[in-house]
């Protein structure tokens, strides 16, 4: 955090000040920080959402929960106190086979919005729901097909593939973030969830026999079990691989937001 000092001028003999949320709350400025003009900044991450559920029928595949939005470091002036929401991560889809929950946004006051993550799709759903950091990935709607993984803001791409293998859909990226690798071999192989920024906001991967690994915090698939959750801000849900019993689908995990300033 050091870089800030030279952007708030802190060559007078103040020190870089703080403040983390993890739960939603009120940044009260400092009448140092007022004094100074107001000047600070924020960053903040959006929830992840959940995967998708998968209903007893064997060889069906859900997508992983799309990561929350990580935004810049974004300069604010605040003048006043500011409420701070923080994004709940989305829920796994149910048993029954429906998407997963989107994420919830993440704001401080009018001045910064990070979006939530696409929940995952389910066997119930072709595609996985549109989320402005990123789709949940498809799912399989045979067991021989199955989608790709969101692009930012997009809603996930449904791609029919020819029944030579249970191949499973991508985790949904974080808007600055890469898109999840597909299932490229043949044999149930799992879908890879899209990468985020500084360790956060990853999509959680795409369900198959062969376990996908979530990414920065994503939530890695599973087979014949309850996808994982995410484990960092932001990140989205693993999706499921089922065999013939419901499983749901991992959950995403919450957002978070940091204010920096200098007085």
């Amino acid at each position: 955090m050091s870089n800030f000092s030279a952007v708030f001028g802190g060559a007078g003999g103040g020190s870089l000040k703080y403040e983390n949320f993890t739960s939603s709350g009120t940044f009260t400025p400092s009448a140092a920080l007022l004094a100074s003009g107001g000047n600070c900044f924020v960053r903040a991450i959006g929830g992840g959402a959940g995967g998708g559920g998968v209903g007893a029928v064997n060889g069906y595949c859900s997508g992983g929960g799309g990561g929350g939005e990580v935004t810049d470091w974004i300069p604010v002036t605040v003048s006043t106190a500011v409420t701070v929401t923080i994004g709940a991560g989305g829920a796994g889809g149910t048993t029954s086979g429906t998407v997963g929950s989107n994420g919830g946004d993440t704001t401080f006051g009018a001045f910064v919005t990070a979006k939530g993550g696409g929940g995952g799709g389910g066997s119930a759903s072709a595609n996985g729901v549109d989320g402005a950091s990123g789709g949940g990935a498809a799912v399989t709607t045979n067991g021989f097909a199955a989608g790709g993984g969101g692009g930012a803001g997009g809603n996930a791409l449904f791609v029919s593939l020819p029944d030579t293998g249970l191949y499973t859909g991508n985790g949904g990226a974080g808007t600055r973030g890469g898109a999840g690798a597909p299932g490229t071999t043949v044999g149930e192989q799992a879908g890879y969830g899209g990468i985020g920024i500084d360790g956060m906001g990853g999509g959680g991967a795409g369900g198959g026999s062969k376990a996908g690994k979530g990414s920065s915090g994503g939530g890695s698939s599973s087979s014949n079990a309850t996808g994982n959750a995410g484990t960092t801000y932001g990140s989205g849900g693993g999706g499921v691989r089922t065999a013939g019993t419901a499983y749901a689908g991992g959950d995403g995990y919450q957002g978070y937001c940091q204010v920096v300033w200098f007085e």
